[in-house]
């Protein structure tokens, strides 16, 4: 077990790196300058999830269990968030790219008519 923190449903969340949470209403990503926002849709609720470059293969193991304790594995799109281009340079960093994040989707959950859609956001100056 790592230091993933799981936050259970309510009505706002807020998530900082290493965190998990299910909300009804809002979620927030604070400090996202080089992280990755998950988000899934799943009947009136939300599976979030603040996903950090230099995360370790345990941490995300345990993000994956998070998210599948959830309700991950209903889950019919997928909003992945962030920037993107400041995520994937790291050489330590588990995500080289999109592909790499729908690969670890597809092995740690059921769904298989999962969609996933990229959001990029860029740091403003």
């Amino acid at each position: 077990m790592s230091d993933i923190t799981f936050h259970p449903i309510s009505m706002h969340q807020s998530l900082p790196e290493y965190e998990v949470g299910v909300a009804i209403s809002t979620c927030e990503f604070p400090g996202i300058a080089q992280c990755i926002a998950i988000v899934g849709i799943r009947s009136n609720k939300m599976i979030c999830a603040h996903i950090s470059p230099g995360t370790t293969q345990t941490q995300m193991n345990d993000i994956f269990g998070c998210l599948k304790e959830a309700g991950g594995d209903e889950v019919k799109y997928w909003y992945l968030l962030g920037p993107t281009e400041h995520h994937f340079v790291g050489r330590s960093t588990l995500w080289m790219s999109l592909n790499d994040i729908k690969k670890t989707f597809t092995r740690k959950l059921k769904s298989k008519s999962t969609s996933y859609l990229s959001f990029q956001t860029v740091l403003a100056r």
